[in-house]
C-alpha cells in the first residue's frame, strides 16, 4: 500500500469520535443533572445541540436529540465497547454516586438508574458481530414521566 491509498482510512479513524472516558462521562452526566433544574429542563441542552456540541461523551453531537422539558435521547450503530451496557452501567453507577454493588456487567442489555429526581436508561440493541456493529442507546428523562 502506498501513502495515497493509506490516507482516506487514516481520514476516517481521526474524524471517529474517540470511546468514552470515565471522566468525560462524569462530566457529561453532571452537565445533564444541573440542566434538568433549569426553568425549563434540559433547554440549555437542546441550544448546545443546535451549535452541534457533544452531549453525552461516546454519542455523536448529531445523534443526541433534546426534548426541553422532557428528555434527551441519544443512538449510536457501531458504538465502541465503552458504550455498552456492560462498561457504561458500572460508569453510569460511580458517576452518580449511587449507593449499593455496582451492576453486574454480564447483566442484561438494559439498565435503568434512578438519581437526582430523573431516569436514565441505557442499552444494546445489537453486539459488535451485528452488521451494524454495536447499538448503543443512552436516555435521560424527568424521572415522574413515562
Amino acid at each position: 500500500m502506498n501513502q495515497r491509498t493509506l490516507l482516506p482510512g487514516l481520514l476516517l479513524l481521526v474524524a471517529l469520535p474517540a470511546p468514552a472516558s470515565a471522566q468525560a462521562l462524569c462530566a457529561s452526566l453532571d452537565r445533564i443533572v444541573r440542566s434538568a433544574g433549569e426553568p425549563v429542563p434540559f433547554a440549555s441542552l437542546a441550544r448546545a445541540a443546535a451549535k452541534g456540541d457533544v452531549l453525552v461523551a461516546g454519542y455523536r453531537p448529531m445523534s443526541c436529540r433534546v426534548a426541553p422539558g422532557e428528555s434527551i435521547a441519544c443512538w449510536r450503530n457501531l458504538a465502541p465497547e465503552s458504550l455498552s451496557v456492560a462498561a457504561m452501567a458500572p460508569a453510569i453507577h460511580d458517576c452518580l454516586g449511587l449507593p449499593g454493588p455496582r451492576p453486574d456487567p454480564d447483566g442484561p442489555a438494559h439498565a435503568t438508574f434512578l438519581a437526582s429526581g430523573l431516569r436514565f436508561e441505557i442499552g444494546n440493541n445489537c453486539t459488535p458481530r451485528c452488521r451494524a456493529g454495536l447499538i448503543a442507546w443512552f436516555r435521560v428523562r424527568l424521572a415522574r414521566r413515562r
